[in-house]
Parts: structure tokens; sequence; C-alpha cells
């Protein structure tokens, strides 16, 4: 090739090599507008090319399609993602459409998801939980027909909530759920017996406003959710014979809760006379779900779990982003004769005002790999899993958990990582939970008591690297635990509303 080359010019070379490369460019582009029509045509579901470009309606002024929610439907991507399939209906005449969804995940700072000219009717984006989405259309106009263009878009928010009963400031909450549930047995039991899977009976508070709850709130066998607004939490006076109760699933989201004056029972308390319908073949009784959701919990004197003495098992239990204000005297999750498969704390902060000799976990019932589910299936492997978490001067003098069953068993996962620990469980979290025989995975963490490092022996601590300085909170006897150690800074560790 080098001595052919030499019979050639330079001159004669570099012409050559760009002419080719032009060819080339030109390939590509030709390619890349043939895909981008094809792509673009895909869009369009519901009307072929005569009906967008071509249509008796001429010389008009168009006006952008209706939206309401039956435009809405989910679908599954290829990789198992949930998407939301946004479809208008077609506008006789138009030239196109100008398409911008917005999560308002923060209304403040709303999230453009989707901004777009398009000649089809249907654009897909990303589905999250309990999200609210502004979506616009406008109608473009049609030169060729003389169509002008709408003048304004149509707009409609779509949410990823389920629909609730609206509960009007001044209601105690017990009091109107109580009597929603017993005047509307017969319809919410056909409800969820045609689609038991899916269906939840859901209750909202206005968002900032003040209830109170003297009284048992239980959803009964209903999968339920109670929740305020994300935006301004309503706030949830609980009185002395309050709590939160199910024996099917619930979800309690974006409340704030008082309950200094529950002194006997649990914040959430499993029935005393348990369901005899959610009795498996080993002898539990088995609630698919409790959690608790962008929550304030403050001021628990007693329990904040409590399984009533009955022998249940969760199958789902989790604290996600709460904060959880203790004034430990007893057991912070008392289930003595209860277990759960899957345990999740995370992005959450749990704090005692005074320095207990009680334990933070006591599970007495049997793990996953003695129960059966009601399919008769063993549960099997689960976890404890508590992440991104900030945990102070709980247990300070006792050990972190109580739980044979759990403790030193393969089966259960201790799944630990990035959580900062200051003055908890006498020096001793880890051998308390696991003995150093779990399965686990660990990272990041700090272990931090009386002012010194206090990471475990090899055997319980597994030889993972900890953060070994103080984690540096502010003003921690005040619930203020915004993070000035350096390392918890690099790392990033703790419940991130700390990290500032």
């Amino acid at each position: 090739m080098k001595n052919l080359l030499q019979n050639y010019s330079p001159f004669f070379i570099i012409n050559t090599t760009y002419f080719f490369m032009m060819k080339t460019v030109k390939f590509f582009a030709g390619l890349l507008i043939c895909i981008s029509v094809m792509v673009l045509s895909s869009c369009a579901e519901g009307c072929d090319d005569s009906e967008r470009f071509s249509s008796d309606v001429q010389n008009a002024q168009l006006s952008s399609p209706e939206i309401d929610k039956s435009c809405f439907t989910t679908v599954t991507s290829a990789s198992g993602a949930e998407l939301v399939k946004f479809t208008w209906p077609l506008v006789k005449g138009a030239g196109g459409y100008y398409c911008k969804v917005s999560s308002l995940e923060n209304p403040e700072e709303p999230e453009v998801l989707v901004d777009t000219l398009i000649d089809g009717l249907t654009v897909l984006f990303d589905k999250a939980e309990d999200t609210n989405y502004l979506c616009e259309v406008t109608t473009l106009g049609n030169e060729k027909l003389n169509n002008a263009g709408a003048d304004a878009p149509s707009v409609f928010t779509y949410s990823t909530l389920v629909e609730a009963i609206k509960i009007p400031e001044g209601n105690d909450i017990s009091e109107f759920i109580g009597k929603y549930i017993t005047e509307n047995k017969e319809e919410l039991d056909q409800k969820y017996q045609e689609d038991p899977n899916n269906y939840k009976l859901a209750f909202e508070l206005e968002g900032g406003k003040t209830y109170t709850m003297n009284d048992s709130v239980d959803f009964l066998g209903y999968p339920a959710v109670l929740r305020g607004d994300k935006q301004a939490h309503a706030i949830v006076e609980m009185g002395e014979k309050a709590f939160f109760s199910c024996w099917r699933s619930m979800k309690i989201q974006w409340l704030n809760i008082n309950a200094a004056n529950v002194t006997k029972r649990g914040v959430m308390t499993l029935p005393a006379t348990p369901e005899p319908s959610i009795k498996s073949s080993t002898g539990q009784y088995i609630v698919k779900g409790i959690i608790f959701q962008e929550c304030e919990i403050n001021d628990v004197n007693k329990y904040l779990t409590f399984d009533n003495q009955q022998s249940y098992f969760v199958e789902d239990l989790e604290f996600i982003n709460c904060v959880i204000k203790l004034n430990q005297q007893a057991a912070t999750f008392y289930m003595p004769k209860s277990g759960y498969y899957k345990f999740t704390i995370t992005n959450t902060t749990i704090w005692s005002t005074m320095q207990s000799d009680q334990v933070f976990l006591n599970f007495g019932g049997n793990a996953g790999n003695k129960i059966k589910d009601l399919n008769d299936v063993l549960y099997n492997t689960g976890y404890f899993k508590l992440n991104n978490s900030t945990v102070y001067n709980v247990s300070y003098s006792k050990k972190w958990a109580a739980w044979n069953q759990y403790a030193g068993r393969a089966y259960n996962t201790l799944d630990i990582q990035n959580v900062i620990f200051v003055d908890c469980s006498i020096k001793k979290v880890l051998e308390a939970m696991g003995n150093g025989n779990n399965s686990y995975v660990y990272s990041n963490n700090t272990f931090w008591y009386d002012g010194a490092d206090v990471t475990e022996p090899e055997n319980y601590s597994k030889g993972v690297p900890t953060l070994k300085t103080d984690p540096g909170f502010a003003d921690p006897a005040n619930g203020d635990f915004t993070i000035s150690g350096a390392d918890q800074l690099t790392f990033r560790t703790g419940d991130p509303r700390w990290i500032k």
C-alpha cells in the first residue's frame, strides 16, 4: 500500500480522501433522515397519514385536544420499567402538536420530562409512584390547509396517587374512617373482591391542617392509605387510646404525628384478635405490609410497633424518609411473638431524648425459613436493611436487638450501609444483631460512642472499613443532626436531609 500511494501526488490523495468522506457523510445523513421519519411516524397511533395531513377542515382556527384521565395508561418497557403512555385525541387539520410533560415532585422547580414537537398522538414517560405530572398539548397550525394553531394548550394534571376520600378539617380521623368503613362496607368488599391485587382504600387529610385521632384507626382487611400533602404535611394529634392498625396492609404517608399521649400501645398496633382468614399452615397471621413514608413521628413514649402479643408475620415493614423522635422507655419495635420477611429503614433519622436501657428491636417470633405464606410456600431468606440513616442515643446502655431467631442466621441478611450510629447500644450494634454469622452487606458506617470510635471486632464487623471519626452533629440534643465530619461529608453518609 505504501508503494502504491507513492505513485500519486499528495494533492490527489487528499482530494480522493475528501471525496469518499463526503460520500460517507451523505450516506449516513440520508440513513438518519429515514430513521427519523420512521420514528416520528411510529409515534402517531390511531390515525393514518391521510387523517394527519389532509382534511376537510380548512381555513379554520384549531383548538387543542381535550385531555382527561382516559388518555393515560401504564405500559411496561422491555427492561421491565413502568412507563406512562399518554395518548390524546386527533385534531383534524392539524399540522402536528407540541407536547410538554413535567414532574411536579418539586412544584417550585418542575422537572421537564417531555418537550417535543410531534406529528403523532402519543408520548411515553417514566412512571414514578405517588407523583403528579403536568401534561400540556398544543395543536399546531397547518399552512397547506390554511389552519391556524390553537391559541392555548390543553392542560391536565395526571397523578399516580391513589384516588382518595377527603377528610375535611375538624373531623376526628378515627371517627371519620370508622364511620365510612361501616356505612360503605358492602361496596368496599365488592371493590376489593373485584381487584384484590390493586385495590386501595385511601383517605387524604388537608395539607397543613391539624386533626385529632382519639381512638384506633383500624383499616381491617382493606389495603389502605392515609396521607396528608407532600408539600405541607397534615398534623395528627394522637389521643391516649389512639393507634393505627390493619390486618392486610397500610401506608401512612406525609403526616406529622404527635404520639406523646400514647403510653400503653404502639403507634402501630396489630389487632388483639387476629383475623382467621390470614392464618398460615404454620400458625402465623400474615400481614402483607406496614409502611410509614415521609412522616415525622414525635415523642414516642411506648412502642413504635406492637404485635399485641399475637403471632404475626409481616411480609414488608418499611420506614422510608422519616424522622422519629423517641422518649425511649420501651423497645422501639416490640414484636415479642412476631417476625418479619423484609424490614427496611432508609433515609431516616431515629433519635432518643433520653439515655435508655431498652432494646431497639424485639422480635420473638420465627423467621421466614420456618414460616409458610398463604399459598403454603416457605419464605426462606429475608433481610434487615438499614441504609443512609442517622441513629442517635438509642438503646444507650442496652444491646441493640433481642431476636434469637434472626441473630446469627444466614437466612437473615444484614444490609447496613452509610449509617451513622452515635451513642447507641453500649458499643455493640452488630454483635447484638448478628453474632457474626449472618449474611451481610456493610459499608461506610460510623460507630461513635461517648466521643470515640467503637468499631466492633472483625468477627462482627467482618473487617469492612468504617468511618472512625466524629460526624460532628450540629445540635443533637435539639434534633439537629447536620454533619460537619469530613469523612461523613466525603462519603455522604447518614440521613441525606442532614447533608448541607
